[in-house]
């Protein structure tokens, strides 16, 4: 069992790993759709994936050590399915906002992306990088 200051640690690290990642995610979706033209939809997935592979670098490397190196392709494996798994929430989110709600895609992505922080961290935590 993880003691509490160990997991306020990762939650912590974590969160700082996942905001660099949600800037490059930001940065360039925006860049896909106001600068190249690229629809956002499509543009989601192609920021989501690359912010994601920074993203799984940051943690394996930063937050959750104890959990890299042993299996690094099995671990990869799951992070990207994990990955898929919130990127299909993020697009259900963002069409759902842009398309019924009228919101910009950008102000969409920040509610997508919001709502799968807390649990990325857990199921992250929990099943790819556990103890």
């Amino acid at each position: 069992m993880t003691s509490l200051p160990t997991l306020l640690r990762e939650a912590g690290t974590y969160g700082a790993c996942v905001a660099m990642a949600v800037a490059a995610d930001f940065a360039m979706l925006a860049a896909l759709v106001s600068g190249l033209g690229i629809e956002y939809i499509a543009a989601t997935v192609i920021s989501f994936v690359v912010a994601n592979a920074f993203l799984y670098a940051l943690c394996a490397r930063f937050v959750f050590a104890h959990g890299a190196g042993v299996r690094r392709r099995f671990d990869l494996a799951i992070f990207i399915a994990m990955s898929a798994m919130a990127l299909g929430l993020q697009a259900l989110i963002m069409i759902f906002a842009v398309r019924t709600l009228h919101a910009h895609y950008l102000v969409a992505k920040v509610g997508a992306a919001g709502f799968t922080f807390a649990a990325n961290f857990l199921v992250r935590r929990n099943i790819l990088f556990a103890p």
